[in-house]
């Protein structure tokens, strides 16, 4: 997890970690298609990272153990997939 002052201030610490192969100092191997980034601020934002040569883009919501998460912690996306779920049984 990064905390930074600014996204650009959190960006760098997540590229510099990415930099330092945390992966392969922990023994684990990245799957670049399974990675997800998500920023959660108060306004629009936006970037992405390098890891291993894919870019990895940010996105609105992301699914973590089956729970999506949005940047406004709102869950709402979450909230209408099971509503939608529960309506279709």
């Amino acid at each position: 997890m990064c905390i930074g002052s600014t996204v650009y201030d959190v960006l760098s610490q997540l590229k510099n970690a990415c930099d330092l192969m945390w992966f392969t100092q922990n023994y684990m191997q990245a799957d670049t298609e399974e990675l997800q980034l998500i920023l959660f601020s108060s306004h629009e934002a936006s970037g992405s990272l390098n890891v291993r040569g894919t870019a990895i883009n940010s996105e609105p919501v992301v699914k973590l153990l089956g729970l999506s998460c949005d940047r406004d912690l709102s869950f709402s996306d979450h909230i209408t997939l099971l509503c939608q779920k529960d309506h279709d049984q």
